[in-house]
C-alpha cells in the first residue's frame, strides 16, 4: 500500500482541521498564520522511553514500511498537511544530536517518492515536542502557495556553490544550493553530498559543536538552516521549520 493510500486509510490519524487562515506580508515577507482544531491533542513532550510512539509496537495504521537498516516511515499521527510523514531512527536517538548520512539517505528516499520537502527541528528550542531523533516529510504540493520556496530558489541560484543569506530575515541563518540528483546516481552517493554540506553550512553558523538548536529544511534543490535560542515569537507563537517557509500553525481559542 502506497502513503497516500495508508494515510487516507488510516483510522488513528488525529487530522488537524483548518478553520481559518489570516495572511500577514510584512518587508515583502508573505506569512501565513493558520489557525486550527486538534491541535492541543498534540503532546508536547516525551517524558520516557516507554511512551516512545517512535518504537514498537505502534498504533495500528501508523507503521507504513522499513526504509534502510537504521530507519523506518510511519505516518504522523498529528498531519498538519496530506501525506506528512516521519522518518525515526529504529533504535533510540535523540532529537538533538546532529544529523548523519543515514538519516539524509532516508530521508532522500522518501522526499524524492512523495515529491515533497524534508526539515528537522533539532533540539527542544527549535520546536521538537518529540525527543526521539527523526525528520518530517511532507509533500512540497500541500506548500504550494507559500511564496518563500520560489525565493529560496531565487537566492541559490544567484549564489551558486556559496553559502547564501536571505537579505529579509535578521537572524543566523544560511542557504546553499545542493547539488543536482541524477537518477543514474544512488541515493547514497547524493546523502553523501547533501551531509558534506550540512556540515559545512553549520560550521559557516559557528555551530559545528552543536551547542545550539536549529530548524533544517531541505528539498531536491537546496538547504536552509536558522539557530534558535527560543521556541517561541511574540511570547506566545511556538515555530517549527515550517514558519521560514512561511507558515505557522496553531490552536483555535
Amino acid at each position: 500500500m502506497c502513503i497516500r493510500d495508508r494515510y487516507h486509510s488510516s483510522k488513528n490519524i488525529v487530522k488537524i482541521e483548518v478553520k481559518k487562515q489570516v495572511k500577514i506580508v510584512d518587508k515583502g515577507i508573505e506569512f501565513v498564520f493558520v489557525l486550527c482544531e486538534n491541535m492541543d491533542k498534540k503532546p508536547t513532550s516525551l517524558s520516557s522511553k516507554t511512551s516512545n510512539p517512535f518504537l514498537p509496537p505502534f498504533v495500528d495504521d501508523v507503521y507504513v514500511t522499513e526504509i534502510s537498516q537504521t530507519h523506518r516511515l510511519i505516518l504522523n499521527k498529528f498531519s498538519v498537511a496530506k501525506n506528512h510523514v516521519l522518518v525515526v531512527t529504529k533504535g533510540f536517538e535523540r532529537n538533538s544530536e546532529p544529523l548523519n548520512a543515514d538519516d539524509i539517505f532516508a530521508s532522500a528516499k522518501v522526499m524524492f517518492a512523495l515529491n515533497g520537502f524534508a526539515f528537522y527541528n533539532c533540539g527542544s528550542e527549535a520546536g521538537a515536542s518529540v525527543t526521539h531523533k527523526h525528520l518530517q516529510v511532507i509533500p512540497i504540493e500541500e506548500f504550494r502557495n507559500q511564496v518563500m520556496f520560489d525565493e529560496f530558489e531565487k537566492i541559490v541560484e544567484l549564489s551558486g556553490d556559496e553559502i547564501a543569506e536571505y537579505p529579509s530575515f535578521k537572524f543566523r541563518h544560511c542557504l546553499l544550493k545542493l547539488p543536482s540528483f541524477d537518477h543514474r546516481d544512488t541515493f547514497e552517493s547524493f546523502s553523501e553530498a547533501i551531509f558534506i554540506r550540512y556540515k559545512k553550512m553549520l560550521s559557516w553558523l559557528g555551530n559545528e559543536d552543536h551547542k545550539k538548536s536549529y530548524n533544517l529544511i531541505f528539498t531536491e534543490n537546496w538547504m536552509f538552516i536558522a539557530l534558535r535560542d527560543r521556541e517561541t515569537a511574540l511570547n506566545f507563537l511556538n515555530i517549527n521549520a515550517t514558519g521560514y517557509l512561511g507558515r505557522s500553525f496553531d490552536n483555535i481559542v
